[in-house]
């Protein structure tokens, strides 16, 4: 097996689930920082808490993507790959 797939078999279930919307928090303003992260995320990685637009499907709800602080990666949709990606990066 490869270091990813080792990675995403021992993972908490929270972490492996599907991306989930939420309907947005009363007086919040998005897009806006998760903090704190999903626990189980690694170092060197932020949240950020997005609306989706008038014209999509979920058109008003919150959804979440990740970004390493380091910008090499960008608009990661599940802790899950961001994990993964880590690992990989890491070896």
């Amino acid at each position: 097996a490869s270091l990813a797939q080792a990675a995403q078999d021992c993972l908490p279930r929270h972490l492996v689930g599907p991306p989930m919307c939420a309907l947005p928090e009363a007086g919040a303003t998005y897009p806006r920082d998760v903090f704190p992260l999903p626990e189980g995320m690694p170092a060197g990685w932020k949240g950020i808490e997005k609306l989706y637009g008038p014209k999509a499907k979920n058109a008003g709800k919150v959804y979440c993507r990740y970004f390493s602080v380091d910008g090499k990666h960008k608009h990661i949709g599940l802790p899950k790959h961001v994990i993964t990606i880590d690992c990989e990066a890491k070896g």
